[in-house]
C-alpha cells in the first residue's frame, strides 16, 4: 500500500521462568518481599491503613493469571471477587490476546507471581500484596513459555484501553 511507509519486525518478548521455592525457604508467618520492602508499602500500610486498592482494578499483561490446578482461573491468596460470588478467590476479569484466544489463566507462572506481589490478601499466606483488595484482570500476552510478540502484548494493552474501568497497568 502506497500509504505505508515503514514496516518492522514482529519482535519477540520474555519473562524469566519462576522457580518455586523449597520448602525450607517458605516463611513460616506473612510478611513483606525485599520488593515491596524497599519501595515503603509496609509503611504505607502502616501510615494509611485504608489504602488498600480496594474497588480498583489492575490490568496484569503478562502470562495470565491464576492457576488452573487450583480449579479455573483462581489462586488461593488473590482477594475473593464481589459478592455473591464469595467465598471463591478468582480473577474478576481477563482476555487472551494470543493468537487463537482462549482461557486467559496462567501456565507459566510469572502472571500469577505478579499478581500476588500487587494484590494478595493479608491472610497469614506467605506474602503480604501492595494493595491486598485491588481487582485483578488477567491479560494474557505470553505464552507457556512466557513469549509473545510485540504484536501480541500491544493486543493485549488495546484491550485494556477499550476497558475504561481497569485503572492502573502491570
Amino acid at each position: 500500500s502506497p500509504l505505508v511507509q515503514e514496516v518492522y519486525d514482529d519482535l519477540v518478548v520474555s519473562v524469566n521462568p519462576i522457580i518455586p521455592a523449597l520448602t525450607e525457604e517458605i516463611p513460616t508467618t506473612e510478611l513483606y518481599t525485599w520488593g515491596l520492602t524497599h519501595i515503603r508499602v509496609d509503611v504505607a500500610h502502616n501510615e494509611m491503613p485504608t489504602l488498600t486498592g480496594a474497588g480498583v482494578k489492575v490490568a496484569i499483561v503478562d502470562t495470565g493469571v491464576g492457576d488452573t490446578a487450583v480449579g479455573g482461573c483462581t489462586h488461593p491468596d488473590l482477594p475473593p471477587p464481589p459478592p455473591p460470588l464469595l467465598p471463591y478467590p478468582e480473577i474478576v476479569d481477563g482476555f487472551n490476546a494470543l493468537p487463537g484466544g482462549g482461557s486467559y489463566c496462567d501456565n507459566h507462572g510469572h502472571g500469577t507471581h505478579i499478581a500476588g506481589i500487587i494484590a494478595a490478601e493479608q491472610n497469614n499466606l506467605v506474602i503480604k500484596g501492595a494493595a491486598p483488595q485491588a481487582r485483578i484482570v488477567a491479560v494474557k500476552v505470553l505464552d507457556f513459555n512466557g513469549k509473545g510478540s510485540l504484536s501480541t502484548v500491544l493486543n493485549g494493552l488495546q484491550w485494556v484501553y477499550n476497558h475504561k474501568q481497569i485503572r492502573l497497568v502491570n
